[in-house]
């Protein structure tokens, strides 16, 4: 399938199937430190070397997702994940 492109900060990129592992890798690679994820939560799964790698770096993440998202990705990454308010409910 589609996989996320890992973005800068105050870049939008519209919603498409992505897959984790290409933007964990992208933090090894980068040797990424700190990041926040803003997802829908459908993302598969981390792979457990991924995860194992930069656990061992020290990398520190957070996770916000839609009000329906899936958190378990984050807990993957020992990552705080908070949900975000139903929007519907705002129209």
């Amino acid at each position: 399938g589609e996989i996320c492109t890992p973005i800068s900060l105050a870049t939008v990129v519209p919603p498409i199937p992505c897959n984790i592992a290409p933007v964990t890798q992208h933090a090894l690679d980068h040797r990424v430190k700190r990041a926040l994820f803003v997802t829908d939560g459908w993302v598969g799964e981390v792979p457990d070397e991924h995860a194992h790698e930069l656990a061992h770096r020290g990398a520190r993440f957070a996770a916000v997702v839609t009000h329906k998202g899936k958190t378990e990705f984050a807990a993957a990454l020992g990552a705080k994940a908070r949900r975000l308010p139903n929007l519907e409910k705002f129209k």
